[in-house]
Formats: structure tokens, sequence, C-alpha cells
């Protein structure tokens, strides 16, 4: 929750080398929903020897497209997990709970997304109440995660090789033009045929700013070793 969060990060901070998770406040921009809203749907699930809280099937299925096109499609294989939320719903999973407490848009966001495992995957179509929409994927999309699969250059973060040059070259280079799908997933952007030209050069900036603050600490920490 929000105001866990600061307290949870120090603790994580101050044992980094024992410890390493991903903390989001709230879920971030890979849901809509609130922290709240969230937990009170959330059921526990046996992991070990231990009850832990996860989201439920409905929540967690909308969080795992949305997170999975924010990687700009780029894991193929990662598009299996889509792939088995779907084919092992329960038989009372609540699509309607799932798809209609978003808005339409990123509605479409989870729609594109299992239709890609549909398209790629050969996920079983049946019983799915939108499967005449997979026909509808923006042709950008397809494009993209079809370049990204073609490729074994990853995106990642330019301070991991600020000592390596060859592999910041590529690095750098990996970002022009920006991931159309991660632009638009990380602009909150609509998935039609519009040219994606907006959020791409949106997206430059503000990657830009993300990467000098992230690597301000490291900058520091240099400068005081010279002193």
């Amino acid at each position: 929750s929000p105001e866990e969060f600061d307290e949870i990060k120090l603790f994580t901070t101050e044992n980094q080398f024992a410890i390493s998770v991903d903390l989001h406040k709230n879920a971030r921009h890979l849901d809509s929903r609130t922290y709240e809203e969230l937990f009170r749907d959330s059921v526990l699930k046996k992991c070990g020897n231990t009850m832990i809280r996860v989201p439920c099937d409905e929540d967690h299925l909308r969080i795992l497209c949305v997170h999975w096109l924010n990687d700009g499609g780029a894991y193929k294989d990662k598009l299996w997990d889509i792939y088995y939320a779907v084919k092992n719903r329960r038989p009372d999973f609540d699509w309607d709970k799932c798809l209609s407490t978003i808005s339409q848009k990123r509605r479409k966001w989870i729609v594109c997304a299992i239709g890609l495992a549909r398209k790629y995957l050969d996920l079983p179509a049946s019983g799915l109440p939108f499967a005449d929409e997979f026909e509808k994927i923006p042709r950008w999309v397809i494009r993209t995660v079809e370049k990204e699969w073609a490729t074994d250059v990853r995106l990642l973060p330019l301070e991991w090789y600020l000592s390596d040059r060859k592999n910041l070259i590529r690095q750098i280079w990996k970002r022009f033009p920006p991931n159309a799908i991660q632009a638009t997933i990380e602009l909150n952007g609509s998935f039609n045929e519009i040219p994606r030209i907006f959020y791409q050069i949106t997206n430059i900036f503000t990657r830009i700013v993300q990467s000098f603050d992230r690597m301000k600490p490291r900058f520091r920490n240099q400068r005081d070793l010279l002193k």
C-alpha cells in the first residue's frame, strides 16, 4: 500500500545483498484499480507451508497482460503465462469482473494481449466473449512484437553498461525508435491505428529523464571516490 511503501523500500535498501524485491506502490500503471480494491478482492493461496495473499484471478490476468505489454511484448516465452492463465481459468472465471472494472482503453490492451496468445500460441478461443475482436489487433502491434522476437537485444537500463561501451551503444541504438507498444502503455495511450510517432517521441524524453535520475547516485559515488 502507499502508506507502507517507503518503510518497505527502506528495509529492502538496507538489506540489498540479502533480498531483491521489485516494489510497486499500488499496482503502478499496470492496473487502474486502487490498492484497496485489489486487496479487497485478493485471495490467499498456499506456497509451501505459507499462505500468501495474491490478486484474484480476474485482477491477476489484467496485471499480467499489461506487464507483458509494458515490456514491449519483447518476451515471446512469457506470452505463455497469459496463455495458461486464460486456458486454465476457473470454470466460474468472471470476465465481466475482469474487463468491466477498467476503461475501454485498458480493456482493449487486455484483449490485444490475449489475442496475441491466440495468434502465436494457438490459444483456444472457445468460451471467450471477445474472440471476434482478435481480428482487430492493430497492425503496428503485430510489427512490433515480430521485430522484437527477431532480435536478441533486450531493452535494459543504461546505467548497467556505463563501463561497457560496446553494450552501452547497443542499448542506445535499441531505443531508436522506441518500442511502440511500450511507449503507448507508459503514456496510457489507445491501441488504435493512429501512427505511434507522438507516443514514441514523448517516450524518448521521458526515458532520458528517468535514466538520468537513476544514474545520479552512481555519479555522486564516483565523484566522492575521486575526492
